[in-house]
């Protein structure tokens, strides 16, 4: 399908919604509309008939894929609807770049830096080490469903969906004064786990919680993270809930929010869902609203969130006005792989989004026919210019 013009991707627009499109030219309206590339003035080239059609066809894909995915967390459903309106013209512009500049040869991928692809690499899923308060390691991702471990009380059991919930027994507040646990998810890794206080915690890639066996005699309830979660905090007003990454601190009642802390990244991020989050940074704190994040890096800046900030949660790779670097980043974390830059890459803004449920596969086969190219050596990904 390289080298395509206008009549034949309206050709293709028109087959489609008539279901008569062939399954190479509906993977190819999928890919091509899951990941874009901004360019303004070529987009008001176009022609209003192709303009047209495009709308249409861009907002059906974005009410249908990037609302559900926001309308997927409780509280977001208005913002998402203001985000979808902002995306709609930006999507808009992206996709005629990418369908239509001269610049780029559509739309086959071009595999001419990859004489030989890899085997499949697949998309991570529940993997996770337990570690108890006595140096016990347990993976939960070979555990059978049930009963995992106990320790002073607290029973920890592990269910079909792969969570992980810490039942209260009978607790010796002595004996778990000092006693910690930490969950810890590898690269290609998320899992879910019910914390002793009722609090429910997903974690993302690479990431690790670290939390006290019994909240009871404390007079607030601290975790350590590292990497990326999502919290839905049980309420009690007289112990704050508090969660330390490496530079940024957040108390809490009770709320739902994310916070990506990642080391590799240029900011931390919390955003919130509902409730209310205090940040503290440098002996300064910020106090963000719904649908706020704070962005902690050389002080606390606070921004309008967006579907990128909590896609992750609801399965889905997503990414805003995003570098091919910050992209990557993402994908090294969830596929298991290494990933360099064998050069200058040019400067370029990337929106779209992928279900994480795909194969890496999918997500190079997009990117290459955006003429981003790469060579491959097992588990380790060279981006070329």
């Amino acid at each position: 399908m390289s080298n395509l013009g206008k009549k034949e991707f309206l050709d293709i627009l028109d087959k489609h919604h008539k279901g008569t499109a062939s399954p190479e030219e509906e993977a190819f309206l999928n890919a091509y509309f899951n990941i874009f590339e901004l360019d303004q003035d070529y987009f008001e080239g176009l022609t209003p008939i192709v303009q047209d059609e495009m709308s249409a066809r861009l907002k059906a894909k974005i009410d249908g894929g990037i609302a559900s995915s926001m309308e997927k967390t409780s509280g977001f459903r208005k913002a998402g609807r203001r985000w979808i309106a902002v995306a709609a013209s930006l999507v808009l512009i992206a996709s005629a770049y990418l369908y239509f500049s001269p610049r780029n040869q559509l739309l086959k991928p071009d595999t001419t830096a990859n004489q030989e692809l890899p085997a499949e690499i697949l998309p991570g899923g529940n993997k996770a080490t337990l570690t108890l308060a006595n140096g016990r390691k347990i993976s939960l991702t070979d555990a059978a469903n049930g009963n995992v471990a106990s320790d002073n009380g607290i029973k920890i059991v592990k269910t079909k969906d792969g969570e992980l919930i810490y039942e209260i027994v009978a607790t010796d507040d002595v004996a778990v004064a000092n006693s910690f646990h930490t969950i810890q998810t590898p690269r290609g890794g998320e899992y879910r786990i019910n914390l002793p206080d009722g609090t429910k915690v997903m974690l993302n890639a690479a990431s690790s919680l670290k939390f006290p066996v019994s909240f009871a005699s404390r007079p607030q309830r601290v975790v350590e993270l590292t990497g990326e979660a999502y919290f839905e905090v049980a309420h009690n007003e007289n112990q704050p809930f508090k969660v330390i990454s490496s530079n940024q601190e957040i108390q809490v009642l009770g709320t739902d929010f994310n916070v990506n802390a990642y080391a590799d990244e240029p900011a931390t991020v919390t955003t919130l869902v509902k409730g209310s989050v205090k940040v503290f940074h440098d002996g300064k704190s910020q106090l963000i609203k719904p649908f706020e994040s704070a962005v902690v890096s050389k002080g606390i800046r606070v921004r309008q969130a967006n579907d990128s900030d909590l896609a992750w949660k609801n399965g889905i790779i997503s990414f805003r006005n995003a570098s091919i670097e910050s992209i990557m980043r993402q994908v090294a974390r969830w596929y298991d792989v290494e990933v360099s830059i064998g050069g200058k890459i040019p400067e370029r803004l990337f929106t779209g989004e992928i279900s994480r449920s795909s194969n890496l596969s999918d997500l190079i086969a997009i990117f290459e026919s955006s003429n981003i190219k790469f060579r491959f050596n097992k588990r380790h990904i060279t981006l070329i210019p």
